[in-house]
């Protein structure tokens, strides 16, 4: 696994503004007190730092690219997980949102917030200005409604079913602008579970149980954030228009930001042609995390007169893994010195060291960035081509075949990775040449995105080149979780089963003490590394 820490960007113009793009009560709510306890705290917060630049100028237009055009505005349902996803639930806002750099939460639609003694509920007051950008005010009724709909077959959404049913316990209301909200467990960060719950508009989603998967396939939601789609064309670009009466242009965490009058998103399929429009003026940014681009072609005159502006720089926030999985339940693999051998025989090193040059660093695990909840003992094995032949023997394979391949009676150690991006070709042939030093026959498969997903999510690989999405804890369930194991559409796609290690996932997800789950996090990271 590699991952790079570091951000790149490249701009067609000195930065002039910055864009951060970023029902009566349902019968689960029967568990609600009937009145909000006189003994909470409510609590907000107007005294962490602004971290927006309070020069930034408003207007013009930030044209980017995205790779294709989306099959739906829908933001849940089939083909929903597009690339502009996180403009449609950007614009959805939480009721708090965590500050970027304290990590305090901070105020969204709700003003203030309080905790529950029971360890899983929270209360909230709705900001009585909140209102939808056709005009409609952001009430109770709407964080009902949410629940409603995410629980509905209709929208055909399986996850959304299962978390709105086994995590999310319910909303109740207790007046127009204060509601409640649990969570079915309690658990020590419960403002993480709860405080990015949004409103849905039942105005906008009025009988969505009729056809909701064709009535909203091209319907772009009505929102309460900064900005509303203004026009698109399909297969050619959407535009983003900022919401100039948008309610919460004047609040403390959000003055400052979504600056930019208009957001164009145009179709480019390819990096190479990306850059292309870049270079021409026509797009304003450009990603040059690949260090050819960073390294080789961002020099010239452009540059040097400051036309273009390269910036790079550091986070530390959790990491997104990223890396090879390997399906044990695929006979061979299910050997775990087979597992072992493998881990040895791939040359990461010497890919970051020599094609990304230096720019990316080797994740120790597959949890890298959660500070307390990381367990720092765990570091990534070496590529050493020598031990990596002693777990392979200890398996049986201990003859070499006439081109150097492993073999274990007429069986040849032999690997299939699939991947679906082509760039990958040459840190993958680096990899697939070191790795045969062992005796290991990596053999590649390039396929397209949408088959190389559904070979994985069918459970048809031996291996796969994957980058996975990080949350603000380390998630053990959905990754390594046996009920999860060697079934289609989940998210365990190495198929691991461990009993030992499902207790502790259970134990790890129904605590509310951080420091038990802390302990548990370390013990499970060194179970699945093992």
């Amino acid at each position: 696994m590699v991952s790079n820490h570091i951000s790149k960007i490249i701009s067609v113009r000195p930065a002039m503004f910055l864009v951060a793009m970023t029902i009566a009560s349902l019968s689960i709510a029967e568990t609600f007190p009937e009145k909000i306890p006189e003994d909470i705290e409510w609590v907000t917060n107007d005294s962490d730092p602004e971290f927006s630049d309070p020069n930034a100028k408003k207007g013009g237009t930030f044209r980017t690219a995205m790779g294709g055009f989306p099959m739906t505005f829908r933001h849940v349902g089939p083909e929903s997980n597009s690339g502009i996803r996180g403009y449609i639930n950007g614009n959805m806002m939480p009721l708090v949102y965590i500050h970027p750099n304290t990590g305090n939460p901070i105020p969204g639609i709700a003003t203030h917030w309080a905790y529950d003694k029971d360890g899983k509920t929270m209360y909230f007051k709705l900001n009585p200005k909140a209102k939808w950008s056709d005009g409609k005010p952001v009430t109770s009724s709407d964080y009902l409604f949410n629940v409603k709909f995410m629980r509905s077959k209709a929208i055909v959404a399986p996850w959304y079913n299962n978390h709105y049913n086994e995590v999310i316990a319910g909303v109740k209301a207790y007046d127009d602008h204060t509601i409640a909200l649990g969570a079915v467990h309690a658990v020590p960060d419960l403002v993480l579970t709860l405080g990015d719950f949004p409103a849905l508009p039942e105005q906008f989603y009025k009988d969505f149980e009729k056809n909701y998967i064709v009535d909203f396939n091209w319907k772009f939601p009505v929102t309460n954030g900064p900005y509303v789609l203004d026009r698109f064309s399909k297969g050619r670009f959407l535009r983003f228009k900022r919401n100039k009466d948008w309610w919460a242009k004047d609040h403390r965490y959000l003055r400052n930001r979504y600056n930019v009058d208009y957001i164009n998103l145009k179709v480019i399929r390819s990096t190479h042609k990306s850059f292309i429009y870049f270079q021409k003026g026509e797009i304003d940014t450009f990603s040059a995390t690949w260090p050819d681009y960073w390294h080789s072609k961002t020099e010239g005159k452009n540059y040097d007169l400051g036309y273009i502006r390269k910036l790079w720089y550091y986070n530390d926030k959790p990491r997104s893994p990223q890396g090879f999985e390997i399906n044990v339940s695929v006979p061979l693999l299910s050997d775990l010195n087979i597992r072992k051998g493998i881990a040895h025989a791939l040359n990461i090193d010497r890919v970051s060291n020599t094609l990304l040059r230096g720019d990316y660093e080797r994740l120790p695990q597959f949890y890298a960035g959660y500070g307390d909840y990381q367990n720092n003992s765990i570091q990534a094995r070496s590529y050493d081509p020598d031990l990596a032949l002693s777990y392979f023997k200890k398996a049986g394979f201990k003859d070499r075949g006439k081109d150097g391949v492993l073999m274990r009676g007429k069986e040849r150690l032999s690997v299939k990775i699939n991947y679906s991006f082509k760039s990958l070709n040459p840190r993958l042939a680096i990899i697939k040449d070191d790795a045969k030093k062992s005796g290991l026959e990596l053999d590649l498969n390039l396929l397209d995105g949408a088959t190389s997903y559904k070979t994985v999510a069918q459970n048809n690989f031996q291996m796969y080149y994957a980058g996975w999405g990080r949350g603000a804890r380390p998630s053990f369930w959905q990754f390594f979780h046996s009920d999860n194991a060697n079934k289609p559409d989940k998210n365990n796609h190495t198929n691991l089963a461990d009993e030992k290690l499902d207790s502790l996932i259970i134990k790890y997800k129904n605590s509310t003490n951080a420091v038990e789950r802390k302990k548990l996090s370390k013990e499970m990271q060194q179970i699945t590394h093992d």
